[in-house]
């Protein structure tokens, strides 16, 4: 099962906030690497779009529950490993 939604950033601090590699007390994200989704489902991306694909896990011990997962971005994206 997964989701999907249109994020339109106007800051580059923020959109780099969700996309940057990062780990926290509650997970971590991270790039991924040697694959593209526009590859796997055969997209053809126009002219100046690119992809960016991240995985994340995050947890809360709390209240025992559990995110793994994958978020693939389109569009003006750069990788900044």
């Amino acid at each position: 099962m997964f989701t999907s939604e249109l994020c339109i950033y106007l800051q580059e601090e923020y959109f780099l906030s969700h996309t940057l590699p990062a780990k926290n007390e509650h997970g971590e994200t991270t790039m991924v690497t040697g694959r593209s989704l526009s590859q796997e489902w055969n997209l053809d991306l126009p002219p100046g779009v690119s992809e960016l694909g991240v995985t994340v896990e995050y947890h809360s011990e709390e209240d025992d529950w559990h995110l793994s997962g994958e978020r693939w971005y389109f569009g003006e994206v750069l990788s900044k490993a």
